[in-house]
This record gives C-alpha cells, sequence and structure tokens, in this order.
C-alpha cells in the first residue's frame, strides 16, 4: 500500500512523494486524512537542520503533528469502523521513511486504539483536539468548582492562547454576572492581535 505524503529528505530539501505504508494489523486502522495540523517552530527546525538531536530524529521524515480524517478500512480488533472520523495523532507507519510525527500524508497506518472518534460537524476544527485538551487541564478539569479562579491575564494570543482565552469565557459563562471576570490576553506581535472574542487583547 502507498501514500503520498510530505518528505524532507535531508535540511533544506523537501518533496512529495509516494511512500510505501507497513502492512495492516488486525488492530489497525486506515486513515485517509482530510486535514493536519504543523507546527511551525518545530517544523522550521527540522527543515533547516537546527533540530537538536533526539533519539529518532533521522532523515528522511514526514512532518505535521495531528490530523483529522475517514477510516478507510478497520481491522477487526481496532474496535473502529469504516467511514468514522477520527483524530489521528500522528504515524510512524511508512516503510521508506522516519514518520517522526507523520500527519503530513495523504494515508496513514495506526493503531485503531490511538485514535479518537469525532463528531463529524467539527471537521477540521478536529485537529485543534490535542491543544483544546491541554487548555481544558491546565485551567482543571473541574470547570464548576474552577469557573471562579480562572486566570485574569492570559499571556500570547497563538492558537493554545486564544483556546484558553475562549475556555476562560465559556467556562465563567457558569457564574453569577456579578462574579465574571473577563480576561485579557498579552500579545506582543501585531499578527496575533486579531481574533479576541469576549476578551480584550493588549499589546
Amino acid at each position: 500500500m502507498q501514500t503520498l505524503a510530505v518528505v524532507f529528505e535531508q535540511p533544506q530539501r523537501l518533496s512529495v512523494r509516494s511512500l510505501g505504508l507497513v502492512d495492516v494489523t488486525e488492530s489497525d486502522v486506515v486513515v485517509d486524512m482530510h486535514w493536519s495540523g504543523i507546527s511551525t517552530g518545530t517544523e522550521k527546525l527540522l527543515f533547516t537542520g537546527r533540530m537538536p538531536p533526539f533519539p529518532g530524529l533521522a532523515y528522511p521524515l514526514v512532518p505535521g503533528y495531528e490530523g483529522v480524517g475517514l477510516i478507510a478500512e478497520a481491522g477487526p480488533a481496532s474496535q473502529r469502523t469504516v467511514g468514522q472520523l477520527v483524530y489521528v495523532a500522528g504515524s510512524r507507519g511508512f516503510t521508506d521513511a522516519r514518520g517522526l510525527f507523520g500527519g503530513q500524508a495523504a494515508r496513514v497506518v495506526v493503531n485503531g486504539a490511538k485514535t479518537i472518534v469525532l463528531e463529524p460537524s467539527l471537521g477540521e476544527r478536529g485537529t485543534l483536539f490535542a491543544l483544546a485538551a491541554t487548555a481544558h487541564h491546565c485551567l482543571g478539569t473541574n470547570v464548576r468548582e474552577h469557573a471562579a479562579q480562572m486566570p485574569e491575564l492570559i499571556v500570547g494570543h497563538g492558537a493554545l492562547g486564544r483556546l484558553i482565552a475562549r475556555l476562560v469565557v465559556l467556562y465563567q459563562s457558569l457564574l453569577p454576572p456579578g462574579a465574571v471576570k473577563t480576561p485579557t490576553v498579552w500579545e506582543t506581535n501585531p499578527i496575533r492581535q486579531d481574533g479576541a472574542r469576549g476578551y480584550m487583547v493588549l499589546h
């Protein structure tokens, strides 16, 4: 089985080419990726060759973190079914390239238990699943208990900062009007200052 993938062949050299996929086991699913995320910081380091060495780092490699796609094949022990929309946290299932994160491929093979079934209405927003979970857990998992103790200042209006700010606004909607403290976000990069929803961005 083959897939089309983005490949960092070596530092400063990128290609889009066909790669072999590992054999599918009874516990695996094959996912046709529709959307995937990418970290501009990490991927830039990988592309330029300035990523500090760590176990598993070698070229050629397929970049890309989380992705969302539809299950095209499901092994009998995968606990998944064909047609489900799932979140995929990356893949190492390539035969002729490292799948360091492995999200930037048209099709991936991954253990079904490592996927998360999503509501179809989420669509491309499902790629934010891990970031949203991080934002939620850093604010406290018991929303009603911690709603009155939400942060009033959030540093940074990138993807994670926006999610944290919007969750604070959402969680505080559970409080009586007089107890709500609207959060403020501090962001020095002009490119990231727009997009506030229910809160203020200072710079």
